[in-house]
């Protein structure tokens, strides 16, 4: 069960650079990876091991633009719930809530280039729930109520 980074399959590099800027397809890491394969490896590599990576061999630069535009609302979610912070002193009961799972959403995007954490279920799950409770649209009114109390 125990594997050392050395053993892990290589990065696609030279896949994914031969395959932009449409990339190899979601799904098809498997049965295009052998191509470039270095000789040394011994077996098949399921999966690139590196979610960005594999991502972006799969999907090109479309893949490369879902993670920036991730990236990029994560960012903004927590500029305004800064904001939020120090212009109210305080947090409503649903901005505390997507600033808690904001911080915990945060160990997957940091994980992902160790690891293929994403392609287990209950990871991918469990990223999705915190994801979409971060970054979903926080109401006027609850900010009102806090201020209220």
């Amino acid at each position: 069960m125990s594997r050392s980074a050395s053993s892990r399959p290589p990065a696609p590099r030279a896949g994914a650079a031969e395959l932009l800027p449409f990339g190899s397809g979601w799904g098809t890491y498997f049965e295009v990876y052998p191509r470039y394969q270095p000789g040394t490896l011994i077996g098949t590599a399921h999966y690139a091991h590196q979610d960005y990576a594999q991502m972006l061999f799969e999907g090109g630069v479309f893949g490369a633009l879902l993670i920036a535009a991730f990236g990029w609302l994560a960012l903004q979610r927590a500029a305004l719930l800064v904001r939020m912070a120090f212009k109210d002193r305080r947090l409503s009961r649903e901005a505390m809530a997507a600033a808690i799972c904001g911080i915990g959403l945060l160990g997957f995007p940091v994980h992902c280039p160790a690891e293929f954490n994403m392609h287990i279920p209950a990871n991918a799950i469990a990223a999705a729930l915190l994801a979409g409770v971060y970054l979903r649209p926080l109401s006027v009114t609850g900010r009102k109520e806090a201020a209220d109390d």
